[in-house]
């Protein structure tokens, strides 16, 4: 009888076992939104060189039509008029810096939510096709570039040095 009288009075969860999976559940989210957040903003950057390439190949084709490539920093016209076929990301805007001999093509993350705190910063494609990074910041997977940008008779040069990391 003692036994049957004590099942009966257990219907519910205890407080300490409330609390117990509350920590587990607290536990495992704390764990899984920076990690979803650090592959959000890996993912985004992957697709930002992706599109640095595809800019890189218009930006070739410029220059077999009009011997000169491109500079362009306005990214309506550059997404409207100039490339009509290149997808742009809306989380970088992108710029071409060219001139006779060599072009730069930079994507600038915008202040949205994936590449707000990216350690990469801006991502550079030079005209070797080396992607590298503006940023110092040791956790960036890209090689860091210092650039010093001098104007000589109205072309932009620029000379980099590689520091990686």
């Amino acid at each position: 009888m003692r036994l049957y009288f004590c099942r009966y009075l257990q219907h519910g969860v205890t407080l300490i076992e409330m609390m117990l999976v509350l920590a587990i559940i607290a536990t495992l989210v704390g764990i899984a939104i920076p990690s979803y957040a650090e592959h959000q903003q890996r993912q985004t950057r992957q697709a930002a060189t992706r599109h640095l390439i595809q800019l890189q190949a218009w930006v070739e084709q410029q220059f077999t039509m009009a011997e000169q490539y491109p500079s362009v920093s306005d990214v309506a016209k550059l997404e409207e008029a100039l490339c009509a076929d290149c997808q742009l990301s809306p989380d970088y805007r992108f710029e071409i810096q060219g001139g006779k001999a060599a072009y730069k093509i930079l994507a600038h993350p915008r202040t949205s939510y994936p590449q707000i705190d990216d350690a990469c910063a801006t991502l550079v494609l030079h005209a070797n096709g080396l992607i590298t990074s503006t940023s110092s910041n040791a956790s960036c997977p890209l090689p860091h570039v210092r650039s010093t940008n001098t104007f000589s008779s109205g072309i932009k040069k620029a000379s980099t040095e590689l520091a990686f990391l």
